[in-house]
């Protein structure tokens, strides 16, 4: 129940295990990704495509990543919510409270200390990070309303039974 209500990492933060065929070293990446990696990562990894196109991949032991990339997410239920990442820090911008809470997540992956005060030049930088994105979002003409899933009665009544509408 809360699903989509709120960007911190307890909602957000989805872990992903891959095992590539021949594949004999385990690896642990602590840093926040973005699934637009994960295309790029599975293509180059299985040898199918390998184009300048593509993505950056999801940095691995067998070829360094560049520096950590912004990562951004949103949601507009019960009010907006915005959050950007640039490892280590993590900038959630609440619309409906007016509020902006900055965590570091390497000292405290709980979000439980509000750093914004603290830093205002961290803060500062990410939410103009997280303004560009909105406006370069919204010039895309996307209105998320156009693109969410038309349901019929059951599965409405299935997801709000979950606790989702």
């Amino acid at each position: 129940i809360g699903h989509s209500r709120t960007v911190f990492d307890e909602l957000i933060h989805v872990p992903l295990v891959v095992r590539w065929p021949g594949q004999t070293r385990a690896e642990v990446i602590d840093t926040p990704v973005s699934l637009v990696s994960l295309h790029p990562t599975v293509a180059r990894e299985s040898g199918l495509v390998d184009s300048p196109q593509l993505p950056p991949a999801i940095p691995t032991w067998r070829e360094p990543g560049p520096a950590q990339p912004l990562l951004f997410a949103e949601t507009h239920k019960e009010g907006y919510r915005a959050a950007v990442v640039r490892w280590p820090w993590k900038l959630i911008a609440d619309e409906s409270a007016g509020e902006e809470h900055l965590y570091a997540l390497d000292r405290d992956p709980g979000e439980e200390l509000d750093l914004a005060s603290a830093r205002p030049d961290i803060r500062e930088q990410l939410a103009a990070q997280l303004q560009s994105w909105r406006r370069r979002s919204s010039a895309d003409g996307i209105d998320p309303e156009s693109v969410r899933p038309r349901l019929d009665a059951e599965q409405e009544e299935r997801l709000r039974a979950l606790g989702y509408l």
